[in-house]
């Protein structure tokens, strides 16, 4: 996900934006709770091996971000799966959305379109006003999926963005999905085990009061990559057992 500032004026890339209404406004509750039981069915009878900590982490209430790892497209799945008492919303890359059908059910479980070569202001806008409405928000401060499976950098910006908005935050790791469906794999592997690990809430208070520079963002953007990086490895861990 890109946080850089954007250059030339307002970013147009959502072409749509404001066309029928917003689109981190139109997740519709029976899809989500179709798709709820259908990845049910799938984690039981295909994953097998599925394990969720810390669940009890997550907030019953108010806006949160769940600063998570990408490895694959089974994430926002895995992840939302185990938390069936808050729906969560976030980006989905633009090119998910190029076709009708996939675009009508990306938005009706939530998802919304992030232009991933720019600075994506529409996105960003929408994460933030999801968060300030109460609303759980998914997101990938590595700025995509990783290629290899590993944890990248994260988006200073991003970090910037939590300090101004003083936001709760849940550090999530994902451990297994890549192996489940990697890059270049269009359907999920057989009995491949799954682990999603929820740490404790946190914000980045330290960083409150003064002026946050490019030095303070990217200190900030490494104290969220080492939050999720222990949660991966507390993933690890359990999935190891499985």
């Amino acid at each position: 996900m890109k946080f850089r500032k954007n250059v030339g004026g307002q970013d147009r890339s959502l072409s749509g934006w404001h066309a029928g209404g917003r689109w981190a406004d139109q997740q519709s509750v029976p899809w989500y709770r179709l798709t709820y039981a259908v990845l049910g069915l799938f984690l039981r009878f295909w994953v097998r091996r599925f394990r969720a900590v810390g669940i009890e982490n997550v907030p019953k209430e108010g806006g949160v971000f769940l600063v998570a790892n990408h490895e694959s497209g089974m994430d926002p799945f895995v992840i939302g799966y185990p938390i069936p008492w808050r729906m969560i919303r976030g980006p989905g890359k633009i090119e998910l959305f190029a076709h009708p059908i996939g675009a009508f059910y990306l938005k009706k479980i939530g998802m919304f379109p992030l232009r991933q070569d720019i600075a994506d202001s529409g996105a960003v806008r929408a994460m933030v006003e999801l968060y300030r409405k109460g609303r759980v928000v998914l997101v990938y401060p590595e700025g995509g999926r990783s290629v290899d499976g590993k944890l990248q950098p994260f988006f200073p910006d991003f970090a910037r963005l939590m300090i101004r908005l003083k936001a709760r935050m849940i550090p999530v790791g994902v451990e297994g999905t890549y192996e489940l469906m990697p890059t270049g794999v269009h359907f999920p592997r057989f009995n491949s085990p799954v682990v999603v690990a929820f740490g404790e809430e946190f914000d980045l208070n330290q960083f409150y009061g003064g002026k946050v520079s490019d030095e303070t963002a990217q200190e900030a953007a490494i104290l969220l990559r080492e939050k999720v990086a222990a949660m991966i490895a507390l993933a690890a861990e359990v999935r190891a057992e499985l």
